[in-house]
């Protein structure tokens, strides 16, 4: 039985021709072709063709749509500069059609019925935008 590979170096320290040789070639890189580089396929919207008339009904939309969108942000940014102080007279009166009509001073409903109104007009606002992003989709 024989200990060690037929690639290792004789005990000597000196190695055979062939062994030199090889080692060599080894260390010798080959020339490779350059890896190709896949670009995965990136699908392209769909554009369809559409006519004048359709684009300008779309375009009359998202202008519809920006003008309720900028409303709705501006009604945002005033209830969200709205403060009730406790030193505050305030009063809010609903109305209807028909004259009947509601009136409160009391600061707590006063204070739900504006957090109401401004979750409101966070979920309108919301739905805009998705509706915007949905026509480009």
């Amino acid at each position: 039985m024989t200990t060690g590979s037929a690639n290792a170096t004789p005990k000597n320290g000196s190695a055979s021709k062939a062994d030199s040789t090889q080692s060599k070639v080894e260390n010798v890189q080959k020339p490779t072709a350059p890896a190709e580089v896949k670009i995965p396929n990136q699908e392209k919207p769909s554009i369809k063709n559409f006519t004048l008339h359709e684009i300008e009904q779309k375009t009359e939309f998202l202008n519809t749509l920006f003008t309720k969108r900028m409303r709705l942000h501006e009604a945002k940014l005033k209830l969200e500069k709205f403060r009730i102080g406790s030193d505050d007279s305030l009063t809010v009166r609903f109305s209807d059609n028909d004259g009947n009509s509601f009136i409160t001073a009391n600061k707590e409903p006063i204070e739900k019925m504006l957090r109401m109104v401004k979750d409101g007009i966070s979920v309108s606002l919301m739905e805009v935008e998705a509706h915007i992003k949905s026509i480009f989709e």
